[in-house]
């Protein structure tokens, strides 16, 4: 395992209470998305892969950037690009620029629903002529955009704060957590939060990790705690042209040659 050279209790430390500020942040917002969730899933008649299906126009089986932003311009929704490609960034938990409808699910599902939903891998195989969404699935989505892109710009003015901070250093902040483990996981960011005072639910600490596990295999490794401290500059190399849905296919295309050429097989 890693040693830790970091025994010293740090808790003086700006940028350490700046990280915990982080994390309850995280908690406080979406305790307050959480009810927009509830009150959309409990709508009648609602389903998510209908909603998935309405935003995603071309039939793609994936929503890029610019279905976001074709949604939130139709509703009169204000948003820079650099917050809604970090928005997007959040839930997109293989990488690929794009969020398939197992991904969509983590934008929409009570906390209670959502890791039994996202862990099954199911599949959106729906066509999506012809849907008809509510105007109020469409208002209540729209609130929960406006507040995960709240979530974004503020948990961004608190990462950089201690990006910033004289003394903070990725290392030593992840080392504080992990101890001598190698991975940040829901066992050991538990007992550095309570250890900091703060007692969360099961429940809570499971939305936590999913916020900021960027592939959702239960373990932080230090290259993506380094992520959460990412300016939004950094993250722009991450995205092509979303635009042009042509290109985009292309890439996708490419990947997928690229993983049958790797596996020698389908997939």
């Amino acid at each position: 395992s890693i040693p830790n050279i970091f025994n010293i209790n740090k808790s003086n430390n700006k940028w350490s209470k700046m990280l915990l500020t982080y994390f309850t942040t995280i908690n406080s917002i979406d305790n307050h998305i959480e009810k927009i969730h509830s009150e959309l899933n409990s709508q009648q008649n609602f389903s998510s892969s209908h909603l998935f299906n309405y935003l995603d126009k071309n039939s793609k089986k994936f929503l890029t950037l610019n279905d976001f932003k074709i949604c939130l311009q139709d509703n009169g929704i204000s948003f820079s690009d650099k917050n809604l490609r970090k928005f997007i960034h959040n839930f997109d938990k293989d990488n690929d620029f794009s969020l398939n409808y197992n991904e969509f699910l983590g934008i929409i599902l009570p906390k209670t629903e959502k890791m039994n939903k996202i862990n099954k891998k199911s599949e959106n195989n729906k066509e999506a002529n012809n849907i008809l969404i509510s105007d109020e699935t469409k208002k209540k989505f729209g609130e929960i955009i406006i507040e995960e892109l709240k979530f974004v710009e503020k948990c961004y003015e608190i990462s950089q704060s201690i990006r910033n901070s004289s003394e903070f250093t990725t290392y030593e902040a992840f080392m504080e957590i992990v101890g001598d483990e190698k991975y940040i996981n829901l066992q050991n960011l538990w007992n550095y939060l309570k250890k900091k005072g703060l007692n969360m639910s099961n429940e809570d600490m499971n939305q936590l990790m999913f916020r900021i596990d960027s592939d959702n295999d239960g373990k932080i490794s230090y290259e993506e705690f380094k992520d959460i401290f990412l300016a939004l500059n950094d993250i722009e190399f991450k995205y092509k042209d979303e635009n042009n849905t042509s290109s985009y296919m292309d890439y996708l295309s490419d990947k997928n040659n690229a993983k049958y050429n790797e596996n020698g097989k389908d997939n």
